[in-house]
């Protein structure tokens, strides 16, 4: 009898320190997926790919992005873009087969294109994104600012377009940058890969 005592004791302890180890190991794991956390308190991934804005000293043309390999579009009437001085809609991308569109708005000085160019930007970008004529406040190039996605066959209608093209962009001195991608990180390698054909970051 006491031998069966014995022998669940034993049974009960090996059980109990396998659900010990199991748990620690739990904790263990958990800590590390759950992304390492910076002294500030950022998660690992959470920073974003290339800073938004920068001031620079230069005063850029639309000739700039040329140079850096920019195919024209559009050129957009900046009527309504308060402040801007140019507006082009084109597309980028080391493979010709592979370009991804952009939008970019000169204005005077950087100063401009903090001030006027951020608030139309945050405006026509993101989640958020105004999308409908009655919406913006500037309506020009809105229709290359929107896509169509998972709406099956109707999906080219202008009424079923509710996507913002554009995640994100960038401000370089006297330039606001939008860059195509849904997802935010997605948009910020594209500006980034734009910004590095003009050897800026």
């Amino acid at each position: 009898m006491s031998y069966l005592v014995n022998l669940r004791r034993g049974i009960g302890r090996l059980l109990l320190g396998a659900a010990l180890i199991a748990l620690l190991t739990t904790v263990a794991c958990g800590s590390e997926e759950g992304g390492a956390s910076s002294e500030d308190g950022d998660t690992e991934g959470s920073s974003a790919l290339v800073e938004k804005v920068i001031a620079l000293d230069q005063v850029y043309t639309f000739e700039d992005f040329l140079a850096a390999g920019f195919k024209k579009g559009k050129e957009y009437d900046v009527e309504g873009l308060e402040g801007a001085t140019a507006a082009f809609y084109g597309f980028y991308g080391l493979d010709p087969y592979n370009r991804q569109e952009y939008e970019v708005r000169f204005y005077e000085s950087h100063e401009d294109a903090v001030t006027y160019g951020i608030p139309m930007a945050d405006e026509n970008t993101g989640e958020g994104a105004a999308l409908r004529e009655e919406e913006v406040t500037w309506t020009e190039g809105l229709k290359e600012r929107r896509q169509c996605l998972g709406l099956g066959t109707h999906s080219h209608h202008t009424h079923s377009c509710n996507t913002a093209k554009h995640a994100d962009y960038v401000v370089r001195g006297n330039f606001v940058l939008l860059c195509q991608g849904l997802e935010l990180d997605v948009s910020q390698q594209h500006c980034k890969d734009f910004l590095d054909s003009m050897g800026m970051q």
